[in-house]
């Protein structure tokens, strides 16, 4: 089946957890709990809409996730239909790559919302994002590959995938700020940017 999981549980134990719905209509997997994950076991913690009985398939982060991994870790969120994120994702440890990925099922429902003042700060890791119907960056937000004072990511990249599965999605920034190491990517029907693409800063 597919469900709703909202991030505002059940505790995972090891590295290279999997997190899914366990019951009907949805979840609620609370932000300390996805941040015990990563900071304690590391590892790849994917969030994952597959399971319970009915609903969207919609990944709501509501919650901030702020972790401190001491080994580079990973986190992705696998919706069927859409992600919201309406609060920071930030690592004030070691690496987090950040991995979005909307429509997991490739039908053409999917679509990314960053609402305005969010942060995506992965500290030296790649961001990616991948939708089928849009990734819309709101006002204020920042996405970016370095640390939380723009230091650091060299390697690292920023991916956004608007039209996934042959769809043709839009990326639409209203404001933003976007910081990476490497390359930014964006692939898209149309594209509008009304923020700032920069270079990170050497430490």
């Amino acid at each position: 089946g597919i469900s709703d999981i909202s991030i505002s549980g059940t505790p995972c134990m090891a590295a290279n957890c999997v997190f899914q719905p366990s019951a009907s209509g949805g979840s609620t997997l609370s932000a300390t709990t996805l941040v015990n994950a990563i900071n304690l076991y590391g590892g790849n913690v994917i969030v994952d809409t597959t399971g319970g009985v009915a609903g969207n398939g919609d990944i709501i982060v509501n919650g901030a996730i702020t972790t401190a991994p001491s080994a580079p870790s990973s986190l992705t969120l696998k919706a069927h239909r859409d992600i919201n994120v309406n609060a920071s994702i930030t690592s004030a440890g070691s690496q987090l790559g950040i991995s979005l990925i909307a429509d997991q099922d490739a039908n053409g429902t999917g679509s990314i919302v960053i609402a305005p003042n969010v942060q995506l700060i992965a500290n030296n890791a790649s961001i990616s994002m991948s939708a089928a119907q849009g990734i819309a960056i709101g006002a204020g937000a920042k996405i970016s590959t370095a640390n939380i004072s723009d230091f650091g990511g060299a390697s690292a990249n920023l991916n956004f995938t608007a039209n996934a599965n042959g769809y043709g999605g839009s990326f639409l920034d209203y404001g933003g700020t976007f910081i990476a190491g490497q390359n930014v990517g964006i692939a898209a029907q149309d594209i509008t940017l009304a923020g700032t693409i920069a270079r990170r800063q050497d430490n």
